[in-house]
C-alpha cells in the first residue's frame, strides 16, 4: 500500500462535487485485522452486533453466506475500535474536518457476495437518516461525517460506489419504495444523469455529502466486495443530535481509549 493522502483541496471538492477520495486511510495490517474480526463476528454471532441477511430476490442463500451487513453501533468490538476507528490516519482525518472533540455515531460493514451481491438503489443518505421512524425529522444529520472504507479492491466488476457529482446542491428528493433494499430516488429522475464510478483499493476511502445521489450495482464477479462506514460528528452536536451517549473518539485532539460497549 502507498502513503496516506488526503487531497489538498478536499474541502473544495466536497463543496463543489459532493465527495472526495482518501488514499490509504487504514493500513494493510488494519484491513486484515478488521476482516478477521468480521469473520469472527459472523461465525460466532456474539451479542450486541447487528447481522443483516434479508434480501429482495429469491436467491437461496442461507447460513453465514447470507450475511451482507454487520453493525457495531454500540462499540462491542475492541478490535474495531483500535484498528478501525482510532487508526492514526482516521484520527488525523477527523481532526482536520471535525476538530479536536469528536464522537462516533457507529460503524457498519457491508459486503456484496460474489455472483449474488445485490444492488443498492440510488438514494440520498439524508433522506433515509432524517426519516428514521423512531426519531422523526432530524436535520442535524446533514452535518455528520460519512466515510466509506474499502476492505478489498472495489471496482466496476464487483459493484463499486457510483455517484452523481454536484447532485448534493439540489433538493432532498422524496424517495419511493419500489422492490429494492430501501426507498430510492424516483427512477425517472435518475435516467440520463451523469454518473461517476469510484473504484478504490484496500484501505482507500470515500467521503461524501449527505445530500449526494449515490448507488452501487450488483456484483456478478467471482470476487467479494467488503467495505465499511464510519460516521462521526462534532462533540458540540451531541445534545442537538440526541446522541450524547455516543462514544467519544477524540478528546482535546487525542484519540480516546476503548470505552467498552455502550449500554442502552
Amino acid at each position: 500500500m502507498g502513503a496516506f493522502y488526503i487531497p489538498e483541496d478536499a474541502e473544495a471538492q466536497f463543496e463543489e462535487r459532493g465527495y472526495f477520495v482518501v488514499r490509504n486511510l487504514i493500513s494493510a495490517q488494519a484491513v486484515e485485522a478488521v476482516r478477521s474480526e468480521l469473520e469472527r463476528v459472523i461465525a460466532e454471532k456474539p451479542e450486541g452486533f447487528r447481522l443483516t441477511t434479508d434480501r429482495t430476490d429469491d436467491t437461496g442463500v442461507d447460513g453465514d453466506a447470507a450475511v451482507w451487513a454487520v453493525g457495531d453501533r454500540d462499540l462491542h468490538s475492541r478490535v474495531l475500535w483500535e484498528e478501525w476507528l482510532t487508526a492514526e490516519n482516521v484520527i488525523a482525518m477527523n481532526r482536520r474536518f471535525l476538530g479536536e472533540n469528536v464522537r462516533v455515531q457507529g460503524t457498519r460493514f457491508f459486503t456484496k457476495q460474489a455472483r449474488i451481491g445485490e444492488s443498492v438503489p440510488w438514494h440520498q443518505d439524508i433522506w433515509l437518516w432524517e426519516r428514521d421512524a423512531s426519531h422523526g425529522i432530524r436535520p442535524h444529520k446533514r452535518e455528520h461525517f460519512n466515510c466509506w472504507v474499502a476492505l478489498e479492491a472495489v471496482d466496476l466488476e464487483n459493484g463499486c460506489l457510483h455517484v452523481m457529482p454536484g447532485s448534493h446542491k439540489g433538493d432532498v428528493i422524496e424517495h419511493v419504495q419500489y422492490d429494492g433494499l430501501h426507498p430510492e430516488i424516483p427512477r425517472e429522475l435518475v435516467a440520463e444523469r451523469t454518473l461517476e464510478p469510484v473504484p478504490l483499493g484496500p484501505g482507500d476511502a470515500v467521503v461524501w455529502h449527505a445530500h449526494m445521489w449515490h448507488m452501487s450495482p450488483p456484483n456478478p464477479s467471482d470476487r467479494t466486495r467488503w467495505g465499511g462506514v464510519m460516521i462521526t460528528f462534532r462533540e458540540e452536536m451531541a445534545e442537538k443530535a440526541n446522541q450524547a451517549d455516543r462514544g467519544m473518539l477524540i478528546r482535546n485532539g487525542m484519540a480516546c481509549s476503548y470505552p467498552g460497549p455502550i449500554h442502552k
